[in-house]
C-alpha cells in the first residue's frame, strides 16, 4: 500500500466521511460550514477557482 498523504490524489470515485460532511454542511448548515472553514462557500469557491487555474 502506497501512502499518498493527506492531499494525495484519489483514485476511487466514492467520497469519504469528510467529503460528505462538507457537502452536507454547505447545503444544510452554512453557519457550521463557515465555522469549520473560516470562510463563506463563495469565498471558498473563488479560492478554489484561482488555485485550479495555476
Amino acid at each position: 500500500m502506497v501512502d499518498q498523504g493527506l492531499a494525495g490524489p484519489r483514485e476511487d470515485a466514492s467520497f469519504g466521511l469528510y467529503d460528505q460532511l462538507m457537502i452536507e454542511l454547505r447545503r444544510e448548515d452554512q453557519r457550521a460550514y463557515i465555522n469549520l472553514t473560516r470562510m463563506s462557500p463563495d469565498m471558498f469557491d473563488k479560492i478554489l477557482a484561482r488555485w485550479a487555474q495555476e
